[in-house]
């Protein structure tokens, strides 16, 4: 009898010892990677001054409260997903409100502008490729991107103002696209003539002049309406780079 107890206490002992191992064995589940994306913000809207905005109800950046006109925002780290946001003007009215998805890993600009068919403000996402992927040119060179926001079709046509030597073309810029001239090498630490002309008639409907430095990223926007356009240059330092 007694043989048995002990034997019946033994099986508990084994079983119980193996309970508590299986638990102490059991791998942990390590917390998921937070989905990131890059973004900043545009002010094209014409006639505007300064715009207020906010990403789910929170100024995410300082450089968001007052963005003025024909200008960028930093870049801003942020949560991918759908994020609601919401322009206002400098008197607290709504200019718009929208609800935008920021894909992961996404490197993008958020530009408030008119939209082109019907003239009310909208919030229009261009992609610039991966937020973790650098976006810096070559040592000594510099990157271009063409914006049009014009309600049509153009060219760009870009010459070195000491030598009057055409450095390169884009046609059929169509509206509303972006171009990228990228890790360009002529004319750096020069200035630059920028022709803006419409892509089916030739004729010139802008023109600016910027000194190129190099290691940077310049956007060139043609913006405006018809008999008023202007080319605004923005120089800017590489996104930040995601680190995976």
């Amino acid at each position: 009898m007694r043989n048995r107890d002990f034997f019946f206490m033994g099986i508990v002992l084994i079983l119980t010892t193996l309970g508590l191992t299986s638990c102490l064995d059991e791998p942990t589940i390590s917390q998921a990677p937070i989905q990131q994306a890059v973004i900043r913000f545009g002010n094209f809207l014409p006639a505007t001054d300064s715009l207020h905005i906010t990403v789910n109800g929170i100024v995410i950046d300082p450089s968001t409260s007052m963005l003025r006109s024909n200008d960028l925002s930093s870049y801003i780290l942020v949560h991918a997903g759908e994020k609601v946001i919401v322009v206002k003007n400098t008197a607290g009215a709504t200019v718009d409100s929208e609800t935008v998805t920021i894909s992961t890993n996404s490197l993008s600009t958020l530009y408030v502008k008119n939209d082109a068919t019907s003239g009310l403000p909208v919030i229009y996402a261009v992609l610039e490729g991966d937020a973790y992927l650098s976006t810096a040119p070559k040592t000594g060179k510099a990157n271009f991107y063409f914006i049009n926001f014009l309600a049509a079709d153009i060219m760009v046509d870009v010459h070195d103002t000491t030598g009057g030597r055409n450095i390169f073309m884009t046609y059929d810029l169509k509206r509303d696209a972006i171009k990228s001239a990228l890790n360009d090498t002529n004319g750096v630490n020069s200035a630059r003539n920028f022709w803006v002309s419409t892509a089916r008639m030739n004729d010139e409907i802008g023109i600016a002049t910027q000194t190129i430095l190099p290691n940077k990223n310049y956007y060139v926007y043609i913006i405006g309406v018809t008999g008023k356009t202007s080319v605004v240059f923005r120089e800017f330092q590489p996104a930040p780079v995601i680190q995976h």
